[in-house]
C-alpha cells in the first residue's frame, strides 16, 4: 500500500508504533537513533531474560520493518546529514518536546525549505499549543489525563495502569492513519503538512462508550469487572478451573430469554439451584436489588469453576449461549483459528541463531498490502547501506563522522 515512500522516523516510546505500522503497509522506513542507540532498547522484558540492548522484546515489537541508522542532531554535523537525508524522505516522524527541532533549525518550516511537499508527524503528549504544551508525561499520565485510566481496574480500588503502553499505542495507531491520510492528500494536491497530533486527544478519542454513556444516559463509566446495570451492580468477569470466561446476566422485557440455555445446561448438572424461581423475561434491571443479584451471581460462580474455559466455550456454541474465553498471551499462540489463518510470523534473528515469532498481519487483502519483511534493526546497523550507498559518503567521511560524534 505505501510501497515507495520513505518515512524518517526519530520517534521515541511515543511514536514507534506509528512507524512500524506504516512499515507494515510497505513504507521505506528509516529508525533514527542516537549513537548508542534509542532509549526503548533499554525496556524489557528480553530475550531469555538477558538485559542488553539488542535483545528488548520491546524493542522488537515496535520495530520491524525498520532500517536502522545512528545520528546526533546535537551536533552540526549530524544536522547537516539530517537535511540531506531529507530530501529524499516522504514523512518526518517525530516525539520531541515542542520547540525543540525549530530550535535546531530542524522544524516544519525549515524543512519543508529542502522538500516541499514533506509531511512532518508531531507526536507529543499534549499537542504543540497550549498551556499544557510543554508539561512532562509519561504513559500513566497520559492514561489519566486522557481519561483511559479512570475506568481500568477494580471497582474497590484506586485506577491502575495498564502494563503495556496504551496511550503510546493509541497515539501511534492515530498517527499511522493521519499519515496515511495526509499521503493521500498530498497525491491529490501536491500540498505536503504539518500533523500535530496530542496524545490526550488520542486517547480521549478512543473512549467512545465512555462518552456515550454519558450523552445518553448521564452515566459515568465504572471501572471493574462489576459495572452497574440499572439500579445494581453486576459481573461481567467469572473465574473457571483454568482462568476466566467473560459473560454478563440478562434481565428485561425482550432478552431474558438469552438466559434459558445457560439455565438449562446448569439444570442438567443438577446446578441450577432456585434459578428458575425468577422472571428473567419481563422484569426490568431497575426493578432488581442487589440482594437478589449477589444471590444469583453466587450460583453462577459455583457452576463456571467446574468448568475450564474452553468447556464452557464449546458448550456455549452448541447452545448459542453469548459467552466468550478470555485468552491469554499463550492460550493466543496455541488458538487453531489463528494458526489456520497464518496470523504468527517467524522472523530469523541472526545475532541470536535463532527465529523469533511476532504477531502478523492485522487485516488479510486480496491484493497484497501488509508484509513482515525485516528484523528490528541493530543499533547503526545500515549506517554503511544509507550514508555510503545512498549519500554516497566514503569510508572515510563515514570514520570521521563517528569520531566527532555525529553517527
Amino acid at each position: 500500500m505505501l510501497d515507495g515512500f520513505r518515512i524518517l522516523d526519530l520517534a521515541d516510546e511515543k511514536g514507534q508504533l506509528c512507524a512500524r505500522l506504516l512499515g507494515d503497509l510497505g513504507a521505506d522506513v528509516v529508525k533514527i537513533e542516537p549513537p548508542g542507540g534509542d532509549s526503548a532498547r533499554r525496556l524489557g522484558p528480553y530475550y531469555h531474560d538477558d538485559p542488553h540492548p539488542e535483545k528488548s522484546l520491546y524493542w522488537f515489537a515496535y520495530n520491524t520493518n525498520k532500517r536502522g541508522v545512528t545520528l546526533n542532531l546535537d551536533c552540526a554535523d549530524g544536522r547537516e546529514l539530517f537535511r540531506r537525508l531529507v530530501r529524499s524522505a516522504d514523512v518526518v516522524l517525530e516525539t520531541f518536546q515542542p520547540g525543540y527541532l525549530a530550535g535546531l533549525g530542524l522544524g516544519y518550516d525549515d524543512l519543508k525549505r529542502i522538500k516541499n511537499d514533506l509531511i512532518m508527524v508531531s507526536i507529543t503528549p499534549f499537542g504543540q499549543t497550549g498551556p499544557d504544551a510543554l508539561a512532562p508525561a509519561s504513559d500513566l499520565i497520559m492514561m489519566a489525563r486522557g481519561g483511559l485510566l479512570y475506568i481500568c481496574g477494580d471497582s474497590d480500588a484506586p485506577p491502575a495502569r495498564v502494563r503495556v503502553p496504551q496511550s503510546y499505542c493509541q497515539g501511534g495507531a492515530q498517527g499511522a492513519m493521519a499519515t496515511a491520510l495526509a499521503l493521500h492528500y498530498r497525491d491529490e494536491t501536491g500540498v505536503g503538512q504539518h500533523i500535530d497530533l496530542s496524545i490526550q486527544e488520542a486517547i480521549a478519542n478512543a473512549l467512545i462508550t465512555v462518552q456515550q454513556n454519558w450523552d445518553m444516559l448521564q452515566r459515568i463509566e465504572e471501572r471493574g469487572t462489576r459495572q452497574r446495570r440499572g439500579n445494581v451492580i453486576g459481573k461481567y468477569s467469572w473465574a473457571c478451573t483454568d482462568g476466566y470466561i467473560a459473560w454478563c446476566w440478562w434481565v428485561a422485557p425482550g432478552w431474558g430469554y438469552k438466559m434459558y440455555p445457560l439455565l438449562e445446561w446448569m439444570t442438567e448438572e443438577e446446578m441450577v439451584e432456585d434459578l428458575w424461581d425468577w422472571d428473567w423475561d419481563s422484569r426490568s434491571t431497575n426493578e432488581l436489588n442487589q440482594e437478589e443479584v449477589d444471590h444469583w451471581e453466587e450460583v453462577f460462580t459455583r457452576f463456571f469453576l467446574t468448568h475450564t474455559k474452553e468447556e464452557i466455550f464449546h458448550q456455549a456454541l452448541e447452545r448459542r449461549i453469548m459467552l466468550f474465553p478470555t485468552y491469554s498471551a499463550t492460550d493466543l499462540t496455541g488458538y487453531e483459528q489463528l494458526a489456520d489463518r497464518e496470523y504468527f510470523q517467524s522472523i530469523e534473528h541472526p545475532e541470536l541463531g535463532d527465529a523469533v515469532t511476532y504477531p502478523g498481519a492485522f487485516v488479510v487483502t486480496t491484493e497484497p498490502m501488509w508484509s513482515l519483511r525485516l528484523r528490528p534493526p541493530m543499533v547503526g546497523e545500515h549506517n554503511r547501506e544509507i550514508y555510503g550507498g545512498e549519500l554516497q559518503l566514503g569510508d572515510q567521511d563515514l570514520a570521521a563522522l563517528k569520531a566527532a560524534g555525529a553517527i
